[in-house]
């Protein structure tokens, strides 16, 4: 997407983004605990995928939805995953 003047479709998308990238976080680390990529286990890999905007990506959808985006509510917390 170039980027113009929508904010919001860009947010939304960026929402998207990060909600995606922390589920494959957790199914990678969950699905792989003992795989290597490159001598790195996968807890190393996924700490090198980006977070910069998540928390104000995050804190834009709860303020524009209404609804809450509790981390303490996903299935299995993983520690080494928080931001």
């Amino acid at each position: 997407m170039l980027v113009d003047d929508d904010d919001e479709a860009l947010n939304y998308m960026m929402f998207q983004y990060y909600s995606l990238l922390t589920e494959l976080k957790y199914n990678l680390i969950l699905n792989y605990p003992y795989a290597r990529l490159q001598g790195k286990t996968m807890s190393e890999v996924v700490a090198a995928f980006p977070t910069t905007y998540e928390r104000e990506i995050k804190q834009w959808w709860e303020t524009k939805t209404g609804l809450d985006i509790e981390e303490t509510k996903q299935t299995i917390v993983i520690k080494e995953l928080d931001y």
